[in-house]
């Protein structure tokens, strides 16, 4: 597909101009840092970076909404490259705290700017009121799928007699189905 176009289409998936989107922005970071050696996760960096030393793997896959074998493999890829370590708990030796080796340390600051000044790019044009707008959208639409039954698909779905809709879902009896 060749049209970039920002024009809503009920006929392609969200996830379209999403990831493209998506892939766009960490171009952008990863030439903006190729000299760091980090080409991703610069997330979940600057979170174990403000948890000071006290976030498990566990902790970080919550903090991202993501699944723990995700982690495992972020986790792995900063091991390797020596931006985190991992140092076992002393009050549960099963559970491993994330640490930021001294490169991280070095690196988080470069991160953070870039991450700023790339969001501070993008949303240039955009007035206070459209800013506001995006990111109520974002967290509408986040809110929406979240509260979607994972195992139910919604034919012919009609979002004024959803419980989604009314806020009810869990009240409903579908949740945790």
């Amino acid at each position: 597909m060749t049209d970039q176009s920002t024009t809503f289409r009920k006929d392609l998936p969200l996830t379209l101009p999403l990831n493209m989107l998506t892939r766009q922005y960490v171009g952008v970071m990863f030439r903006k840092l190729a000299h760091v050696g980090i080409e991703k996760y610069y997330t979940a960096m600057l979170i174990i970076g403000k948890a000071g030393g006290n976030l498990t793997q566990q902790k970080l896959a919550g903090e991202l909404h993501i699944d723990k074998a995700t982690v495992v493999r972020m986790v792995d890829y900063l091991v390797e490259r020596e931006f985190i370590i991992r140092q076992q708990n002393p009050g549960d030796r099963r559970e491993y705290f994330l640490i930021l080796t001294p490169k991280a340390c070095r690196a988080i600051g470069e991160i953070s700017n870039t991450i700023s000044q790339l969001n501070e790019l993008i949303f240039s044009d955009f007035s206070e009121e459209e800013k506001a707008f995006f990111w109520r959208a974002i967290s509408r639409i986040n809110e929406t799928l979240s509260a979607l039954p994972a195992d139910e698909v919604l034919f012919d779905y009609d979002p004024h007699k959803s419980p989604v809709a009314a806020g009810n879902l869990r009240d409903s009896g579908k949740a945790g189905e």
